[in-house]
């Protein structure tokens, strides 16, 4: 009969014969390992509503596959995560993530690795006007599906300057 084991958010595992066991990497001295941080982090945008960032992934229906809700089986396909990188879903950046559809990129990587934007010419001309009527930023950032930092930036005309 296989061994059923259950998995706890801080990485510690419980077999069925009741033992705990752990992997490494989910409380070091210096905290949870940068590996295992970035799988929590895939986790939480996929399946938590209350984060920040789900309303980009698992709000769009990016999932995660079934092995890897197991940080040991993420950790054997995805290796250790090198300095420098992060968690990046390529070739396919509206894939899933599972093996095949991921790496560690470094920032410069995933630059080239973005979803087509989301902001048009047009659609900067239209959040400065409105904008200008006193239509608050966040307000336009929740309708234009961007972030409040992006409105101000285009507001103040700090990115899409010659627009």
């Amino acid at each position: 009969m296989p061994k059923i084991t259950s998995r706890s958010i801080d990485g510690r595992i419980v077999s069925s014969t009741g033992r705990e066991q752990r992997h490494g990497h989910g409380s070091t001295k210096r905290g949870r390992s940068s590996t295992y941080r970035s799988w929590e982090g895939m986790r939480r945008r996929c399946l938590s509503p209350d984060n920040s960032k789900w309303k980009y992934y698992g709000g769009r229906g990016i999932t995660i596959c079934e092995r890897w809700g197991s940080f040991e089986n993420f950790l054997e396909d995805m290796g250790e995560r090198p300095v420098g990188t992060t968690l990046d879903r390529y070739p396919n950046t509206n894939g899933n993530y599972e093996p095949g559809n991921c790496r560690w990129a470094t920032i410069t990587e995933q630059r080239h690795n973005r979803r087509e934007p989301k902001l048009t010419p047009e659609l900067v001309k239209e959040i400065r006007q409105l904008a200008s009527t006193g239509i608050k930023q966040v307000e336009l950032a929740r309708r234009f599906d961007v972030t409040a930092s992006t409105i101000g930036g285009i507001v103040h005309r700090r990115i899409w300057k010659k627009v």
